[in-house]
């Protein structure tokens, strides 16, 4: 049996698809946390130079 190109590439387009959502659904938690830590941050400083 041999397979029609077509399909292949449309295998390989899927691959590729599902690597790049990964990549931006990475990309998106790492800044989300990325975010909250930075605003932790800014919070503590502003309590910090409250109390002194």
């Amino acid at each position: 049996m041999v397979l029609n190109p077509g399909y292949v590439m449309i295998a390989c387009r899927v691959f590729y698809s599902l690597g790049f959502i990964n990549g931006f659904s990475n990309m998106y938690v790492e800044r989300k946390k990325n975010l909250e830590r930075e605003a932790l941050i800014a919070q503590y400083r502003s309590v910090e130079r409250n109390y002194r």
